[in-house]
């Protein structure tokens, strides 16, 4: 089992945070499932760059979906999830969008 301090443990705290699962995250990157699991679980860390990454993949979705709020983000269709991703605006940006359609 891995210290909360490590990446695995903050990628499935991430997860957990956005009602997601492994799957979804494991298609969205490409990582394989397989993999993926293996090292949420704890048999076999991530190497570096994996890790590196989908830290950042997890980190920009969660500052996606607290952008959104009030509005939900469903984090289940990766393609849908990928268009979001390729948004240039910053979270500030998105949020004061946000909040004028609820003026």
């Amino acid at each position: 089992m891995y210290t909360s301090l490590s990446v695995e443990s903050r990628i499935e705290s991430r997860l957990r945070e956005l009602r997601t699962t492994v799957s979804f995250l494991a298609a969205l990157d490409g990582i394989s499932n397989t993999r993926l699991n293996q090292a949420l679980r704890g048999h076999r860390p991530l190497d570096a760059t994996d890790g590196i990454r989908l830290n950042a993949l997890t980190l920009k979705l969660v500052e996606l979906a607290d952008a959104f709020r009030p509005l939900p983000l469903s984090f289940s269709n990766p393609e849908e999830v990928r268009g979001l991703l390729k948004i240039t605006a910053t979270p500030d940006q998105i949020r004061e969008i946000i909040s004028k359609l609820f003026q």
